[in-house]
């Protein structure tokens, strides 16, 4: 899980439980529920602005994360062989010995 998946949810929970505050304010519970309540629904609605404003719900942006995430190199752009069947390659070519990008 990354945070494309987790924030979002977590986001909904806050909301959530920042309701739940509210209601037990207002059904004779102590004051300081209404007031955490309160705290909780802002903070859950300047997040998620913040988060929206940041491109985080565009799925082009996620698909642009995801695909720098988990770009592997599979040969050296030098000497150009292939590293399929390697199971770890450091940022140096086992081939030729310079650095790979």
């Amino acid at each position: 899980m990354n945070i494309f998946n987790v924030l979002p949810i977590m986001l909904i929970a806050t909301g959530v439980l920042g309701i739940i505050f509210i209601v037990l304010g207002f059904t004779g519970g102590p004051r300081d529920c209404f007031d955490l309540g309160l705290l909780l629904i802002v903070g859950t609605i300047v997040v998620t602005i913040i988060y929206y404003q940041n491109g985080f719900f565009d799925t082009n942006f996620q698909k642009q994360y995801y695909q720098a995430i988990n770009t592997e190199v599979t040969e050296c752009q030098y000497c150009h062989r292939s590293f399929e069947g390697m199971d770890y390659i450091k940022d140096i070519c086992p081939f030729c010995g310079k650095k790979i990008d």
